[in-house]
């Protein structure tokens, strides 16, 4: 079951990735990354194949990327008024969601 409060990490990614999205900002992928001890981590790379990992060469487990496309497509669905950034926050959301669920079953 899905916790109601965000973590900070959860909200920096809906917050970084709001930002680029109403600003057509398509220069960064913006990724959220879960670490061993269940931290959420927000990284915004230049390089859309960059991951981050453990010192041993471990994967950290990533439940979200918002790429160059994905910002465009959001770009010009959420529109420019005052809902956009509510559209914007509940369409994260939803792919966070769903991410979790993928990741679940890829980093088995």
């Amino acid at each position: 079951m899905r916790r109601n409060k965000l973590s900070f990490g959860e909200e920096e990614f809906i917050k970084g990735c709001t930002k680029a999205i109403i600003k057509k900002d398509t220069s960064k992928h913006h990724r959220l990354y879960v670490l061993k001890n269940g931290i959420r981590r927000y990284v915004a790379h230049d390089n859309p194949n960059e991951d981050l990992v453990y010192e041993n060469g471990e994967l950290v487990k990533c439940i979200c990327i918002v790429s160059k496309e994905f910002i465009l497509d959001f770009h010009y669905k959420a529109g420019n008024d005052d809902l956009s950034k509510p559209w914007i926050r509940k369409g994260l959301l939803d792919v966070m969601k769903h991410g979790e669920k993928v990741a679940e079953t890829l980093y088995k």
